[in-house]
């Protein structure tokens, strides 16, 4: 993605401040938001859940199963939990 401004916007682009520095970066919307998936494979940009873990599952198989959405942008910021190969990956907190 672009580091400018204009740039960015240059490729339908837009540039965002809304982290907890301060800084600006480039962000596009993406066309597959909100569809179920999986894995960020399937995803123009991150596959997402607000599930928890089920400590019963996390017990009994190492891993929760889980399903999520597409992001509505190619680069998150704040917290959110990732779906990677159909399991729950780790929440994370993103500062851009």
């Amino acid at each position: 993605m672009p580091g400018d401004k204009e740039s960015c916007e240059a490729i339908g682009g837009y540039w965002e401040t809304m982290s907890f520095s301060g800084n600006g970066y480039c962000n596009k919307m993406t066309s597959d938001a909100g569809k179920e998936c999986t894995d960020a494979d399937e995803c123009e940009g991150h596959c997402i859940t607000n599930a928890y873990p089920d400590e019963l599952q996390i017990q009994e198989k190492g891993y929760v199963e889980a399903t999520g959405i597409c992001s509505n942008r190619m680069i998150l910021v704040g917290c959110y939990g990732r779906v990677e190969d159909h399991r729950l990956a780790v929440n994370l907190c993103i500062d851009k």
